[in-house]
């Protein structure tokens, strides 16, 4: 879409989150690269999210390029709020503007008094709260449009409801481009691994392999320091771990990794437990993917909707420490096969999975809409 058809628009955007930022979550990271998306493509009313407890510039701490107006909530989280926010937050709003948004209940609300709703939803209708669903079923004919990451959680929303499949709109979750750096050469061969380590994100599997292959390092990027802590009792010489970093940090980190691992497994889950491994789209894929490192994944069906065995990543059983092992000696011995996979999985992120591809096919969405 090109910059012509959004100027044309009728109305901006007034994103709504229900995460907290600043945060480690990684939904702060999509919603904060969302807004900023659509703040750059200068489409954006005004972007709303509860005020998180690190003391952190938002900019730094995301990447940022430009400073990013964040109106928070005035009101914590918590259920009980819920309603008394949802009040406040309807009179703060622009009227001229498009809602869109994960907080559920306030993205329902105001469909409730007609204004004009995208609810995304990143788990089905069931995971909510029962006031969630209830409201879903009454007010979901209503919405402009549902945004879901995956086929696979297409699927179940319409499982779920007699939804119109036109209605819900795929989009996978994305990553920012970086400037490419020179790599940064080693004599010790690096892998790496950046994200959560939470249940099912295949963390003992980098510990086993850690154990097989001594002459490589293992760096792990991420998690909180109870996390860490309760990791490092196992004892490895040649894994070290770094903790939360911010943007820039982590990215000069990785620059300096031979190979990146995805190794989730079946039972992957989010904070508060929930497995996901059915219609999840990682975040960590796409940044992995905008790296220009070559990365090895799990072999899960749902990833299999982005990523291509032997052509943009190695996809292995998520179970096998032999698999991975063969996959890294693959990548490692033939220099080919690991330029080839690196190269085509940036040029599918560069031309399908950046934040500001994202923000514009949302924008084309409303622009077949005679209101927007």
């Amino acid at each position: 879409m090109s910059m012509v058809d959004i100027k044309l628009m009728k109305k901006k955007f007034t994103y709504i989150s229900n995460s907290k930022i600043p945060s480690m979550e990684a939904n702060s990271v999509h919603v904060v690269n969302m807004a900023n998306a659509f703040s750059e493509l200068k489409i954006l009313d005004d972007f709303f999210a509860y005020k998180g407890f690190l003391k952190k510039s938002i900019k730094k701490f995301y990447g940022l390029k430009n400073n990013l107006k964040i109106s928070f909530f005035f009101l914590s989280p918590a259920p009980i709020f819920n309603s008394i926010e949802i009040i406040i937050t309807s009179f703060r709003l622009k009227k001229n503007t498009i809602i869109l948004g994960r907080h559920i209940k306030i993205c329902l609300f105001l469909t409730l008094i007609g204004k004009p709703v995208i609810f995304e939803t990143h788990q089905p209708i069931s995971s909510y709260s029962f006031i969630d669903r209830l409201l879903f079923k009454y007010t979901h004919k209503k919405l402009i449009a549902i945004i879901s990451i995956t086929h696979a959680l297409k699927k179940i929303l319409l499982e779920e409801y007699a939804l119109k499949d036109k209605k819900i709109i795929v989009l996978p979750d994305a990553a920012n481009i970086e400037k490419k750096k020179v790599k940064i050469k080693s004599k010790k061969k690096k892998i790496g691994y950046f994200g959560s380590l939470l249940k099912g994100r295949g963390i003992d599997i980098i510990f086993s392999l850690a154990q097989e292959l001594e002459e490589i390092e293992f760096h792990i990027a991420g998690g909180s320091e109870f996390q860490i802590k309760k990791l490092s009792l196992i004892k490895s010489r040649n894994v070290f771990f770094h903790g939360y970093l911010s943007s820039k940090k982590l990215i000069s980190l990785r620059n300096k990794m031979d190979i990146l691992l995805a190794p989730y497994q079946h039972n992957t889950s989010i904070p508060g437990g929930k497995v996901t491994t059915e219609w999840m789209s990682p975040l960590k894929i796409f940044e992995y993917m905008s790296s220009n490192i070559p990365f090895i994944a799990s072999d899960i069906k749902v990833l299999r909707e982005v990523l291509k065995n032997h052509y943009n990543c190695i996809l292995v059983n998520p179970n096998s420490i032999n698999a991975w092992k063969i996959a890294i000696k693959k990548i490692f011995s033939n220099k080919k096969l690991s330029k080839e996979i690196s190269t085509n999985a940036f040029n599918d992120f560069i031309s399908k999975y950046t934040w500001e591809i994202r923000a514009k096919k949302i924008v084309q969405i409303c622009s077949k809409l005679s209101d927007c």
